[in-house]
């Protein structure tokens, strides 16, 4: 018999982003407010496909596994985008959107002549 359960996701965060291996990964302008979550909107759904419990003590203390999906979906404060290469870009574009109704923005590539 298959189990749903859901919930609200969190983690507790004791990073010290003044060390050196922080910085290596990330900027010196990331702090702990980066990572701030918003309350309640953070959550958890367990799909349980196959779970059994083993009795260990008189059918009082019992042993419960199985196997399953777990999804969390992180909600934060700010705007956060996960990159596989954390390396710095030198001279990276600035990019500036307005609101101007009627006008449409279009992504080109380019390459350097070299």
């Amino acid at each position: 018999m298959g189990i749903v359960d859901i919930g609200f996701s969190n983690f507790v965060d004791n990073t010290d982003y003044a060390s050196p291996a922080a910085q290596e990964y990330a900027t010196s302008a990331v702090n702990s407010d980066w990572m701030s979550l918003k309350p309640f909107k953070s959550r958890n759904v367990n799909i349980w496909v196959v779970t059994q419990q083993v009795d260990i003590i008189n059918h009082y203390v019992n042993f419960y596994y199985g196997i399953g999906l777990e999804l969390n979906n992180y909600h934060y404060k700010q705007p956060i985008r996960y990159q596989l290469q954390t390396a710095t870009v030198a001279n990276a574009p600035a990019i500036s959107l307005d609101g101007t109704p009627g006008r449409t923005y279009k992504k080109i590539s380019w390459q350097p002549i070299i």
